[in-house]
């Protein structure tokens, strides 16, 4: 099972024409979001 203290999250920089040409990048930036504030709220446990 994984742990917290062995898990570290990766978030690679969409470039802005980039995005433009992805498919459902709303949900995509959305679901970014989602992921580093969840990530910001574990970090902040001590």
């Amino acid at each position: 099972m994984l742990e917290t203290e062995d898990c570290v999250l990766v978030v690679v920089d969409v470039q802005g024409k980039l995005a433009e040409l992805m498919y459902a990048k709303d949900l995509l930036f959305r679901n970014i979001q989602i992921l580093v504030k969840s990530h910001s709220m574990d970090s902040a446990v001590p």
